[in-house]
């Protein structure tokens, strides 16, 4: 069973440590060129999700107004229903702000994740090099 809820104060070291080791393990050739990731502070994270199988922390996800900003799961958890359980709370969190629409982006080269995307019901709007990194980035929007 996946549980998904707000994260709590005590959880945010664990969070990032999911999130931080997500990223190396997903983007390897990006953190070799550009350094492990800079996650922000603390507070960045305080309106995350979190998702929980057995009591372990095994997701993380953020939407910020109508954008769904983060989406990372444990290796070991991923293929299990984690990041959908994760991403519908997300969609469901941007609809009760009010919003009809929903926004992501992706790194292109993450063919996993557009997958996963799109048998979400997403769709691709656009494509871009990531502002300050330069590697090429695939944009997705969702009604809700």
């Amino acid at each position: 069973m996946i549980d998904v809820r707000p994260v709590n104060a005590a959880e945010l070291p664990a969070l990032r440590v999911l999130v931080r080791d997500a990223i190396r393990d997903t983007y390897p050739d990006i953190v070799a060129r550009i350094g492990d990731p800079d996650l922000g502070a603390p507070g960045r994270w305080v309106p995350a999700l979190v998702a929980l199988t057995s009591r372990a922390l095994v997701g993380v996800g953020l939407a910020q107004r109508a954008v769904v900003t983060d989406l990372w799961v444990a290796r070991p958890a991923r293929g299990r229903g984690v990041g959908a359980a994760l991403l519908a709370a997300l969609e469901a969190r941007v609809a009760s702000e009010g919003h009809s629409r929903a926004r992501l982006r992706c790194v292109a080269t993450n063919t996993r994740a557009r997958a996963f995307y799109r048998r979400a019901g997403w769709h691709v709007v656009g494509q871009h090099a990531h502002e300050r990194f330069g590697h090429p980035m695939v944009d997705f929007a969702k009604r809700l």
